[in-house]
């Protein structure tokens, strides 16, 4: 940027970028320019300014909206809300200060929300509510706003198992969707996919495959047929056909076909548009390995899972535990089909990385080094070994 433009020129400019990136869901380049917007606000306008604390709060915001890192979105939230609570008894009813306020307080929910924290969560939307309200008396209404504190709301009485609760702010965050001047259809996917948590948790799988097929019908037109988005609303389709397989049903059958296609679909989106490496795929592809150990479905189960070792090397390095653990699942199903040397060097694998980091006494450890002992034996012996597997699938 040209340095004879005069940093509140420059301010203005990097606010403009940083909403813009912001609205176009690119997370990596709003933080930054937020974070730029911050340090020019304290040139600006000093470090105990409302402008100076709402660019902390947007930086926040980014972080755990698109980026999802609510550790990194906590600290610049906190940093905000504390200069705004400093600056109300001076500034009062200012419009600025109450709307960051209110923004500040249900990002702050969202986040106690999703570390499990919901007491303090229920009181952190109820100050938002309150200082919404007290916006909207001083200046004119923010449906954007208001369906922000709804849905967190609605997510919050989810976690707590208030489902009709949960619904009605539901209900209400998608009447207020639909009168926002500007349309974000990712935030109409989510509302939908919420809803559609809500009946699973209900046990009402039929009402919540039928949302999540509208959010998937959604995705396809919004965001295109290959989208993050659409595996997204697959992944969550697979959760509930997943529950419904358990439940062995008169249609199992049916609802084993639509799992493993949609799984299918939702895994080849993710290596295409991300990586086989990715967080997503692998989870997707754990949900594909236990399917096919469930439906006894061994060689293939042996194929995927070397492939899932390679991919969670790559993500969590190849003597993590995450890894060990698929090698023993692995090794598992090396047993079924009679494999015994194949498990065994699976298992000492998995074993080295298991005592490094727990000890000997851990008991995964010495469930392997049992296991171990007797495969040894079987070996030495030419015994035939239990057709029961030694180890749950670690999914």
């Amino acid at each position: 940027m040209d340095l004879q433009v005069r940093p509140v020129d420059q301010l203005k400019d990097t606010v403009d970028l940083a909403h813009s990136e912001q609205s176009n869901k690119k997370g990596d380049k709003a933080v930054d320019y937020w974070i730029k917007a911050k340090a020019l606000a304290r040139i600006v306008h000093g470090g105990n300014h409302w402008f100076y604390a709402f660019c902390c709060i947007k930086t926040g915001q980014c972080y755990l909206e698109l980026l999802r890192l609510p550790e990194q979105s906590l600290q610049h939230i906190q940093e905000g809300k504390e200069i705004l609570e400093s600056l109300s008894s001076t500034l009062g009813d200012d419009s600025n200060c109450l709307h960051s306020l209110s923004l500040a307080t249900c990002i702050l929910g969202q986040i106690l929300t999703l570390n499990g924290r919901l007491t303090d969560a229920e009181k952190c939307l109820s100050k938002s509510e309150n200082y919404f309200t007290r916006y909207r008396l001083s200046c004119q209404d923010d449906p954007d706003l208001d369906m922000k504190i709804t849905t967190s709301l609605g997510r919050l009485c989810t976690k707590q198992k208030n489902f009709d609760l949960a619904e009605g702010y539901f209900e209400k965050a998608l009447d207020l969707y639909k009168i926002l001047p500007v349309k974000d259809f990712h935030d109409e996917t989510l509302l939908l996919m919420d809803f559609a948590e809500v009946k699973y948790l209900q046990g009402n799988y039929d009402l919540s495959i039928s949302r999540l097929q509208e959010a998937e019908k959604l995705a396809s037109e919004c965001f295109g047929q290959v989208s993050e988005e659409k595996a997204d609303v697959m992944n969550k389709l697979a959760k509930v056909y997943f529950t419904m397989y358990g439940l062995e049903t008169n249609d199992v059958d049916d609802t084993a076909v639509k799992l493993e296609d949609t799984l299918w679909g939702a895994y080849n989106i993710y290596v295409l548009v991300k990586s086989s490496s990715h967080h997503k795929a692998i989870l997707v592809q754990e949900e594909l390995v236990k399917l096919l150990v469930m439906q006894s479905r061994f060689e293939e189960a042996i194929k995927h899972l070397k492939e899932l070792i390679v991919n969670q090397s790559v993500l969590y390095g190849e003597g993590s535990v995450k890894v060990s653990r698929t090698r023993k699942t692995l090794a598992s199903v090396y047993l079924q089909v009679g494999h015994i040397e194949k498990g065994s060097e699976q298992l000492k694998l998995a074993q080295e990385v298991f005592m490094a980091v727990y000890g000997p006494n851990n008991s995964e450890t010495t469930e392997i080094s049992t296991t171990l002992k007797a495969l040894t034996g079987s070996i030495e012996g030419k015994k035939t070994i239990s057709k029961k597997p030694p180890f749950k699938c670690a999914f």
